[in-house]
């Protein structure tokens, strides 16, 4: 399926915040569609090889 992917998330950079902890925030919640989205988007680029499923614990 040549169709770009419509997420579009820079990759995540550190942020250095010196001798303060990172600041914590919620999780927002998304509608059930949305979700839907987010599961088929991710889908499509892990069978693309443009990203790969976490190894972390």
């Amino acid at each position: 399926d040549p169709t770009p992917s419509i997420i579009n998330i820079p990759p995540q950079t550190a942020i250095k915040t010196g001798d303060h902890p990172p600041i914590y925030s919620k999780q927002y919640s998304s509608s059930y569609e949305d979700q839907e989205i987010k599961v088929q988007e991710t889908q499509k680029l892990l069978e693309r090889g443009q990203i790969e499923e976490s190894t972390s614990p």
